[in-house]
């Protein structure tokens, strides 16, 4: 049902970057929908894309189209542009999760309240790139390796140069774009991810590559950006103070969280973990209410933090 929702969408798009009048009655029969179902479908797309309506007769209405829409429209295969678009989407509105795969009762009540309902997130990293994105996926449905120019702007600015990156798939995370796959020239951290906004030049390259059952479940189920791959997973402590203990009962700040005693002086939440990296961003975002309990190597990691955040205020 959800898919047909998609190819439903897909066409209605397809209609509005033609130029064609979209007329409620006969629209509606060609998409086997009710007439209130595709003014639904309408009022979302209007709100989730910014489109502008004019109105042509009774019934009947011309829409603008973006530029980046109007290109993944105009080209690809149909996953392709399934895809696309929603990337795109999400670039425009940060409710675009709800619309294609979260379409819940709930949900759909915010959307139709917006008076009462307001959906906010942190503010997404916009692609520009979209021949370069268009290059990215079908290498990825193809299983096919790529050379790539990645751009750091560290130190002066690195270059770096992977010859044959192996694609798995396009990641949004924490706001940003990433493609994540598998870098067979680096053994101690085969599974990289590229922010694409950093990525400088895409040669797709004639040779396939077979996608590895465990890299790939890995990318699935990572808690986080510096999760790595191959790395023996740790445990670590950490004891929550009674003041915001409250926000660790309601809520997984990682996914591998559990609370494991409940005490007068806080909470004690276990965290696994395969990167200090990712314990160490959720305690600098919670200090000073966090403590690490161990392991000792990385409430020693800790400390160094702070003595050099101590010694930039001190001076």
């Amino acid at each position: 049902m959800e898919g047909n929702k998609f190819g439903r969408l897909i066409k209605l798009l397809k209609k509005i970057e033609r130029g064609e009048e979209i007329c409620i009655a006969e629209t509606s029969r060609e998409l086997g929908v009710s007439p209130r179902t595709l003014q639904r479908y309408l009022r979302d797309l209007e709100e989730n894309l910014n489109l502008r309506r004019y109105k042509q007769g009774r019934g009947c209405y011309r829409y603008n189209l973006s530029d980046p829409i109007r290109h993944i429209l105009n080209g690809g295969e149909e996953g392709e542009k399934l895809d696309q678009l929603i990337m795109t989407l999400a670039q425009f509105h940060p409710a675009v999760a709800e619309l294609f795969r979260l379409d819940t009762k709930f949900l759909e009540r915010c959307r139709r309240n917006p008076n009462i309902f307001l959906i906010k997130t942190s503010p997404m990293e916009e692609l520009t790139n979209w021949q370069m994105i268009q290059q990215l996926q079908k290498c990825i449905n193809r299983s096919q390796k790529v050379e790539i120019d990645y751009y750091l702007e560290i130190d002066g600015g690195v270059q770096l140069h992977f010859a044959k990156f192996k694609p798995y798939r396009i990641v949004l995370e924490e706001g940003n774009w990433y493609l994540v796959g598998e870098d067979g020239e680096d053994p101690e951290m085969p599974v990289k991810a590229l922010r694409i906004g950093f990525i400088r030049r895409v040669n797709p390259l004639p040779e396939e590559f077979k996608r590895k059952p465990e890299i790939k479940r890995f990318i699935e189920n990572r808690q986080s950006l510096f999760s790595t791959f191959g790395r023996r997973e740790e445990r670590a402590l950490i004891k929550v103070s009674p003041e915001v203990a409250r926000f660790f009962k309601k809520k997984k700040f990682l996914a591998s969280q559990r609370v494991v005693e409940e005490r007068q002086d806080g909470l004690i939440v276990e965290y696994r973990f395969t990167n200090s990296m990712e314990i160490l961003r959720l305690v600098k975002c919670w200090l000073p209410h966090l403590e690490v309990l161990e392991p000792l190597h990385l409430r020693k990691e800790v400390e160094v933090l702070l003595y050099q955040s101590l010694q930039r205020y001190s001076s």
